[in-house]
Formats: structure tokens, C-alpha cells, sequence
């Protein structure tokens, strides 16, 4: 933890696939004010909503409304590294 901030990264227990994945990250201020967010690869919302699509998950893709969604490029230097 910094000085300013505490960062936690829930990955699970499986390495994380750079393009096929999505992570729970939450920041914690000094102060204790607390934030949280999922990112999310493109190719994994897309293999989410092929999946749901076909489960009838969130009736079937059409009401996938993850809260606080990011969507980083799949790039190194991102989780992970």
C-alpha cells in the first residue's frame, strides 16, 4: 500500500489469460474510501456473451450490464507482468 492508495487484484487461481479474461480490482484511499471495477478483455465479453447466448444466461446476453466496467487494451504491462 502507498502512502495515498492500497490496490488489490482478485485474479483467482489461475493465470490470467491477456486476452480472454477479467479481473475484480477494488482501491482503498488513505482516508478509507474504497472503489471497485472489473476489466474485461473484448474477447472475453464476447466469449461471455456467446456463452450466455447460449445458456439463456442474463436472458441470453441481453442484459449483460456488468457494474464499473473497464476495457483495457490487451497489451503487456497490464496484470499479471
Amino acid at each position: 500500500m502507498s502512502d495515498n492508495f492500497g490496490l488489490m487484484i482478485f485474479k483467482g487461481s489461475s493465470d490470467i489469460d491477456r486476452l480472454n479474461d477479467n479481473v475484480d480490482v477494488e482501491v482503498t484511499l488513505a482516508e478509507g474510501r474504497r472503489y471497485s471495477a472489473t476489466f474485461f478483455t473484448l474477447h472475453n465479453l464476447s466469449s461471455l456473451m456467446d456463452r450466455y447466448a447460449a445458456t439463456g444466461e442474463c436472458k441470453k446476453a441481453s442484459e449483460m450490464r456488468p457494474d464499473d466496467l473497464l476495457v483495457p487494451p490487451a497489451t503487456s504491462g497490464f496484470v499479471g507482468d
